[in-house]
């Protein structure tokens, strides 16, 4: 397979090559002729109002990570890099190298992580997570097409909707351009290979941009070397994804583009029996334009199509023996988004956006379970679709000079329908469950009012309040799931989550300094957690049969979780070769319920670290050579709902060194978690804890041309 996936990407990047160069085919005058300007990306914030904005005008917790920040980085994964985001986390400490997808939901600011996104993750304003189960494939964005990344931590849901209760992550990619082309390759320990490569070229009405990565992600073992049994292999993953993209200029003020993407990717989970593979395809085409009068607009339509498939197995450690539990062999999924929206300073000094959205998502769930004498002897089908309306308003006004003031509200019709779950004895042939489940609705409205004071020159003051939601996903909805002995049920009667924030700070900017502090609170009504319901050995509704050492969880809405924090990012430049940053985060995440689930009020939310830091720098001491590090700390924390397990603190140090033979070729070495200290990822009821990845190094070649 991986030969065969080896040879597609040299054909792709040969034939893109081919193509580009022979542009005489594609264009009336010579490559050489400039792309028009409104191909190329100004300097400014747009995800945090969804407006073009400059730098320092807007009232949020924004961070970007420049690109820059991004080459000198030694992560080769984005969910990597952006954990030097304090509040930045995953539902697992674990990389995606080796993270089974179902893990990969982000969440900011520490109100808690689950499989699913808690912050919608963007890629160039499009919708990154998975249609079915809210997660993000973060193979699929590969690193050398991305421009810069936009944080902005705080409640996002009044201009984002559904899944930016805790912030967005807008992932810009670089346009293309004429001339722009580059190929990086590296090479690392346990096997580790990374290939990508980006051409782009551009004519005189448009540009296109073709990109390729493959990634053989290494392997390693999760469980410590005394607790490994006969059936513990090494996890693993290999990765493909191709993309094109071409932008066409309709007009000197109007641009149209048209990209899409196809990944594919498998997994090795650790043991003989557990595996996954995903294969996905996303599409996206959108219009920008401005009128004569100034007045902006936008349309976009979106969409992705995606088949999974995961086995999942029961382990006996004790005699060394491992039995399939769950196979579900099809999993399909597909969604669909429209969007549109306009702004225009209608009245002096108010500039005005206006919008609306539709998003629709449809999946299903086949599976075998229940092993019984060499054969599973259950088969369930599950699943649903689900619809979400939004329409949204905000006005930027600018009463005196130093003062901006930011209004919006946006209102969501959300509707799950469709629902089934059918069982069937696979042994008799008889059905066991025939069941529809009933539609559900709900209205949220999402309000956000902030407030930009230019105190000085360098100093401005901010202060905002919001509320936000989250629709549980179809997955949450209707696929139960195991990791090793653990068993998690669905819930079809799940409702949504609903944030309430508020958040008070300062960016102080002297070009040589920078300093953000943001001081927050954060309430959760009825989140989704996967709640405790009993321990194994025996029937535990509604799990079934739980073996010994498991136990059962159900996702349930619980009261409230109440999340108290500041979190500080800082910058400063010692000298033109030398820049130092950091980042601090403190997060006190409780968790307020009652009634059936009373045993937990109190406790910490788990999965969320009290505290998280990041320093590091960027050293360039002659002009062809580059250091970079950076040290990431993140404090202990709890793996489950009863805070009986704890995962312990850890310190990670990256480090990367780059070195310019010429203008365009590049020698690299980078190391990841370079102390090797194998840090606590989850820890199962029969107290087996499985870990992050040892130290990696990887080095290579890149070659680079054009803007």
């Amino acid at each position: 397979m991986r030969a065969g996936v080896l040879r597609v990407v040299f054909a792709l990047v040969v034939v893109l090559l081919c193509l580009l160069r022979a542009n005489g085919g594609l264009a009336a005058e010579p490559a050489s002729a400039p792309p028009p300007q409104v191909l190329e990306t100004p300097p400014v914030k747009a995800t945090a109002t969804r407006i073009l904005r400059p730098f320092g005008a807007v009232p949020a917790s924004v961070l970007v990570i420049d690109g820059e920040r991004l080459e000198g980085s030694a992560s080769q994964r984005l969910d990597d890099l952006l954990r030097a985001v304090p509040g930045f986390s995953l539902f697992r400490r674990q990389s995606s190298l080796l993270a089974h997808p179902t893990t990969q939901g982000a969440t900011l600011r520490g109100i808690g992580a689950t499989g699913a996104s808690r912050a919608l993750v963007l890629v160039d304003g499009v919708p990154a997570q998975d249609p079915f189960g809210g997660w993000v494939y973060w193979g699929r964005i590969p690193r050398e097409i991305v421009d810069r990344i936009e944080v902005v931590r705080g409640g996002g849901s009044s201009l984002w909707g559904n899944g930016a209760m805790s912030g967005v992550i807008n992932v810009i990619t670089k346009p293309p351009r004429d001339g722009l082309t580059a190929i990086r390759a590296e090479k690392g320990n346990r096997n580790t290979t990374n290939v990508e490569t980006l051409v782009s070229r551009a004519w005189t009405s448009g540009a296109v941009r073709g990109d390729a990565a493959y990634l053989d992600g290494g392997s390693s073992y999760l469980v410590a070397g005394g607790d490994r049994v006969a059936f513990d292999t090494r996890a693993d993953s290999r990765e493909l994804s191709l993309g094109l993209r071409t932008d066409w200029s309709l007009s000197p003020r109007w641009i149209a583009s048209l990209d899409g993407r196809y990944f594919d990717e498998s997994r090795d989970n650790g043991t003989e029996l557990s595996d996954n593979d995903t294969a996905n395809f996303s599409a996206h085409g959108g219009i920008e334009g401005e009128a004569p009068s100034g007045a902006g607009f936008r349309a976009d339509a979106y969409g992705q199509i995606q088949e999974f498939h995961s086995r999942f197995s029961s382990q006996d450690r004790d005699t060394g023996t491992e039995l399939p539990s769950l196979d579900q062999f099809d999993v399909p999924a597909g969604s669909l988004g429209l969007g549109a929206r306009g702004w225009h300073e209608i009245v002096e000094n108010h500039l005005m956006l206006v919008g609306a959205d539709y998003a629709f998502a449809d999946g299903e769930t086949n599976e075998d379970f229940r092993y019984i004498d060499g054969a599973f002897a259950r088969r369930r089908k599950a699943g649903g679709r689900q619809h979400t309306v939004g329409v949204y308003a905000q006005d930027v006004w600018r009463p005196v000079e130093r003062l901006e003031v930011t209004v919006g509200l946006r209102g969501d019709y959300w509707r799950s329908e469709d629902g089934e779950r059918r069982e069937r004895d696979l042994v008799l042939g008889t059905e066991l469950v025939d069941s529809s489940l009933p539609a559900r609705d709900d209205v949220f409205l999402s309000p956000r009012i902030g407030a930009l004071v230019q105190a000085t020159p360098t100093l401005a003051l901010r202060a905002s309040a919001y509320r936000g939601f989250r629709a549980p996903t179809l997955n949450e909805l209707y696929r139960p799931f195991r990791v090793r002995n653990d068993i998690t049920e669905a819930n079809a009667d799940l409702d949504l989550e609903r944030l309430t924030g508020a958040e008070l700070g300062f960016d102080f900017d002297r070009g040589i300094a920078t300093v953000a502090a943001t001081a927050f609170v954060n309430r959760i009504d009825d989140p989704i957690v996967n709640l405790t319901i009993g321990e194994g050995p025996g029937d535990v509704a509604p799990c079934g049969f739980v073996p010994d050492g498991g136990v059962c969880r159900q996702r349930r809405n619980l009261g409230e979780t109440r999340t108290v924090g500041v979190e500080v990012d800082g910058g400063l430049e010692l000298s033109p070769r030398l820049r130092l940053h950091g980042g601090y985060l403190f997060s006190d995440a409780e968790i307020r319920s009652s009634g059936s689930a009373a045993a937990i009020d109190g406790n910490e939310v788990p999965q969320v670290p009290e505290h998280q830091a990041v320093v590091g720098f960027d050293w360039r001491p002659r002009d062809r050579v580059g250091v970079f590090f950076e040290a990431r700390y993140v404090g202990d924390q709890f793996d489950d709902d009863a805070n009986e397990r704890e995962l312990d603190d850890f310190v990670v140090l990256d480090a990367a060194l780059t070195f310019a033979l010429d203008d365009h070729w590049e020698l690299f070495v980078r190391g990841e978690n370079l102390l090797g200290d194998r840090f606590e990822v989850a820890k199962t009821a029969d107290g087996l804890t499985t870990y992050g990845p040892a130290a990696m190094v990887h080095g290579g070649v890149r070659w680079r041309a054009g803007p």
